[in-house]
């Protein structure tokens, strides 16, 4: 919110003020503050799209667990075996 209101206020004074215990999301400056406010949440903005340009082939990739022991005969023996042994074994 950009605000001419209670000009002689030292709080709003002072450049970007932070609403987050009355309003979610909402800060309070000043128009001489504006432009570096746009600036700040362009360049938010920008380094969220770079992290998730990155992220996206590690998610591309889709390797898991289940995947990597899926129809493996080796890893189908190994859990079976782990299901015959009795709990009784941790008394």
């Amino acid at each position: 919110m950009v605000s001419l209101l209670e000009p002689d206020s030292e709080l709003y004074n002072t450049g970007i003020v932070d609403m987050f215990h009355r309003h979610p999301k909402m800060y309070v400056i000043r128009p001489q503050f504006f432009l570096p406010m746009i600036t700040l949440l362009r360049n938010a903005a920008m380094n969220a799209l770079k992290y998730k340009a990155e992220l996206a082939p590690v998610k591309a990739q889709d390797v898991t667990v289940k995947k990597l022991t899926r129809r493996n005969p080796t890893m189908a023996t190994k859990f079976e075996a782990l299901k015959d042994q009795e709990p009784s074994d941790t008394e």
